[in-house]
């Protein structure tokens, strides 16, 4: 059997699968991370008596000779331990690593293009990820498809609004080197209570500064705000678009260093909260190079498993 998983700073999914049938799960769950002190726990919990053959893990963090310290997570995943323990081959992928192997099997419903680039011939193509944090990886095809995992999200931030000047400042205050997963990914949400309290840029209500300080779910909050009439939801509209020019600005620079005919979004801001027209907004202003990502695509994955699948892939080609 096939054990595929996407181990994220929050949550991870799992799937059991055959050798045969590498998608096609017979068994798959998504766990909160909290709950365990390990990854290994998990996997005992879902696998139980069965045997495994292969184990393909993308994990939100870079590898280190078989090792992972999780960005956001205090786990230490070890492949040599996890194949000892449970007599398998294990191979370990960055979380981006993972989702790109998933593209070339990608079916029309499963994406939307968000910006129709002009002609080009590049050969690379990129995959971000907005979600718990910002992960960035580059596909090189030519006679086979190579996958290149990177830490770009951790590029420092450039502010290009009022808003994100003084968010940025804050941010500085409390860390001398403030990246770009730090403002657009979910830890960005997790400082907005506080500055908001401190410096309540958007004049949100009491009410629903109260609620931000006991949200569970501050993504979900501002969103489902945001669709509301009030003074309060047009303020989180107006948040959300901000968050959405930002995605896009880091689309753009990555479009810049990569010079890719496609640069895809996924994760659960890229697929979920975000404004499309401001993304491209974000990514079109590129003062005299914008006729250089005016060439680039911008295509939104919707499909929420891509990185299992590509999980799935991977190991069905490791066999």
């Amino acid at each position: 059997m096939i054990v595929s998983a996407d181990i994220g700073g929050t949550k991870t999914s799992i799937a059991l699968s055959a050798t045969n049938s590498p998608v096609s799960y017979t068994k798959e769950h998504t766990y909160l991370n909290k709950n365990f002190t390990s990854f290994s726990e998990i996997v005992e919990e879902f696998v139980g008596s069965q045997e495994i053959e292969i184990m393909v893990l993308g994990i939100a963090g870079p590898i280190n000779s078989r090792k992972v310290d999780l960005t956001n997570l205090d786990w230490l995943i070890d492949a040599d331990m996890l194949a000892t323990k449970f007599a398998c081959a294990v191979y370990l992928l960055n979380d981006l690593e993972a989702s790109a192997h998933h593209i070339p099997h990608l079916h029309e419903n499963m994406v939307e293009e968000l910006y129709a680039g002009g002609h080009n011939d590049s050969q690379v193509e990129v995959l971000v990820a907005v979600g718990t944090g910002l992960g960035v990886a580059k596909l090189a095809h030519s006679t086979n498809i190579t996958i290149y995992p990177s830490e770009a999200g951790h590029i420092g931030f450039s502010p290009k609004s009022e808003f994100q000047y003084q968010f940025y400042n804050y941010l500085q205050q409390k860390n001398k080197h403030v990246s770009n997963e730090m403002i657009v990914s979910t830890i960005g949400f997790r400082h907005l209570p506080d500055f908001l309290r401190k410096n309540n840029y958007f004049e949100f209500t009491k009410d629903f500064l109260d609620q931000i300080d006991i949200s569970s779910d501050l993504t979900r909050l501002f969103y489902e705000t945001s669709k509301e009439h009030t003074a309060d939801g047009k303020k989180c509209q107006e948040l959300l678009e901000e968050y959405s020019f930002m995605v896009g600005a880091f689309l753009g620079d990555m479009g810049l260093v990569h010079l890719p005919r496609t640069i895809y979004l996924t994760g659960g801001i890229g697929r979920n909260i975000l404004d499309p027209d401001k993304i491209v907004e974000g990514f079109l202003v590129k003062a005299n190079m914008q006729q250089v990502v005016e060439q680039i695509s911008v295509v939104l994955i919707k499909d929420p498993d891509c990185g299992l699948h590509g999980a799935s892939y991977y190991a069905a080609d490791h066999l």
